[in-house]
């Protein structure tokens, strides 16, 4: 992300999206064991597109926005609706 951050400055005031491709294999297709990061400031929202081998089985497309740090799951092949992890934002789970 940093490499990009300067560039996506430079936007501004429009709305940043940084976009990834993931292709290794021996990264997880998990949202539990994969965190969302903190967005540095210039980067608006950061889309995550895993490679096949990565998510044969599960959601595709993530994306995660500085506003809402959790990841909202996209693009099953089995065609389930998408989903948000963690389900609650922290600061729901506190009301």
């Amino acid at each position: 992300m940093a490499a990009n951050v300067d560039k996506l400055r430079e936007a501004r005031p429009r709305e940043t999206h940084l976009v990834v491709t993931l292709d290794r294999s021996d990264l997880s297709p998990d949202p539990v064991r994969t965190p969302a990061p903190e967005l540095p400031d210039g980067i608006d929202v950061l889309w995550v597109l895993l490679g096949y081998f990565n998510a044969k089985w599960t959601y595709r497309l993530w994306r995660t926005t500085a506003s809402d740090r959790r990841w909202h799951l996209l693009r099953h092949p089995l065609g389930k609706p998408p989903a948000v992890y963690p389900p609650h934002a922290a600061h729901d789970q506190h009301l």
